[in-house]
């Protein structure tokens, strides 16, 4: 009985466990990271390992654009050095005049990506104030950058950012100031779980790099156009390598291997400690069961009713359960913050999960010990007495 009372603590400790990771999984697959992931194709090139030079690649680029939008079913389509949760990200530390960092500190890196014209119009992120890249942001055009959110509240507080202007010393080596036209939502880049950070972004189109990956959003399944813009890329040059191309649905669960692999493992052994639990309890009460037959069969003969019978052995399988319980709860709320820092939207003793866990543990340890408390009120009071 000790054992069985062990094992039920340990499986509830395992369930809750369980519980917690595929919960997070389903929160981040659920969150959304201010841009909408549906309908959207990525499709990388590399014209540079054939030769393009900068300025060719940004005149490529143009041109694919114009391409891919005029294909049916596209809506909209854009370009970037770095596509979202693509696990790439580059960090700078940048210079902006007349500005204090709110954090106190000079020195706290910022990320940057070069991003095609309407980029944020394809990603559908907020434009909070100001503009979206276009086609006019190009080499010769006064030289730009778009802010998020975090970037402006941390260098400029509740001043307004646009208009005012930073330098971005690591983007190809280039220090000139460049004015900031417009402040976006904050989106997520390299992970979901990633805190905020300030971001920068820069016009691909003034200064290109002879890669970049597209995206373009469609108004159904993005696979339905592949074919189309596919052609339509080798129709400009057939010698342009094109890879990765997927959609960004694809990308964001690629992004989450890691916690989905966690989530099946944890669950898988959660579900197996409860089948052990309940086989085990399963024993024990239909050995005890079996021990205590001329027992049932006196009080059969004494009068006793088959729902009394019953009650009886279950009773005694629920209260071996009971106190497992009560000894696995504050195990499991002691051992769920060991792994509180792979939870996403979730605190680790949350209440929900581990009433769940609570109650499907209870509700197994009832089927198992359902079966010989059934097969003890359906003995036979003659054939039970004669057994001792």
């Amino acid at each position: 009985k000790t054992l069985i009372v062990w094992q039920v603590a340990l499986s509830l400790v395992l369930l809750t466990g369980a519980g917690l990771l595929v919960r997070s999984l389903k929160n981040l697959k659920t969150f959304y990271p201010w841009f909408n992931k549906d309908n959207v194709l990525l499709l990388s090139v590399n014209p540079g390992v054939i030769g393009y030079k900068k300025e060719q690649a940004a005149q490529l680029y143009q041109h694919l654009l114009d391409q891919i939008t005029g294909i049916p079913g596209v809506r909209s389509a854009t370009f970037s050095l770095f596509s979202p949760l693509g696990g790439c990200l580059t960090c700078t530390v940048p210079k902006v005049e007349e500005s204090t960092p709110q954090s106190g500190s000079d020195v706290r890196r910022a990320g940057f990506n070069e991003v095609g014209p309407d980029y944020f119009k394809t990603f559908e992120t907020p434009v909070l104030s100001g503009r979206d890249f276009t086609y006019t942001d190009q080499a010769g055009a006064p030289r730009v950058s778009i802010v998020n959110e975090a970037m402006a509240h941390e260098y400029f507080g509740d001043k307004d950012p646009i208009g005012k202007h930073l330098s971005v010393p690591d983007w190809q080596g280039d220090p000139s100031w460049l004015e900031i036209v417009g402040v976006v939502r904050n989106t997520k880049h390299h992970d979901l779980r990633e805190r905020t950070t300030p971001m920068i972004y820069l016009p691909m189109l003034q200064s290109p790099d002879t890669a970049a990956t597209f995206e373009i959003r469609t108004a159904r399944n993005p696979f339905n156009v592949t074919a189309a813009i596919l052609r339509a890329v080798k129709k400009t040059d057939s010698r342009i390598p094109v890879y990765d191309v997927k959609s960004l649905n694809e990308q964001v669960d690629d992004s989450l291997i890691q916690e989905r692999l966690i989530a099946s493992l944890s669950g898988l052994f959660g579900v197996l400690a409860l089948m052990l639990a309940a086989v085990g309890l399963y024993g024990l009460m239909t050995y005890a069961m079996n021990r205590r037959t001329g027992e049932i069969g006196i009080r059969m003969a004494l009068g006793a009713t088959r729902r009394q019978i019953a009650g009886m052995v279950l009773r005694e399988a629920l209260g071996l359960v009971l106190i497992g319980l009560i000894a696995g709860v504050p195990a499991a709320m002691a051992a769920s913050h060991l792994i509180r820092n792979e939870l996403f939207g979730l605190n680790a003793n949350d209440p929900v999960t581990i009433g769940i866990a609570v109650l499907g543990m209870a509700t197994i340890a009832l089927l198992a010990g359902y079966l010989p408390a059934r097969r003890a009120s359906h003995l036979d009071a003659m054939v039970a007495l004669r057994t001792e």
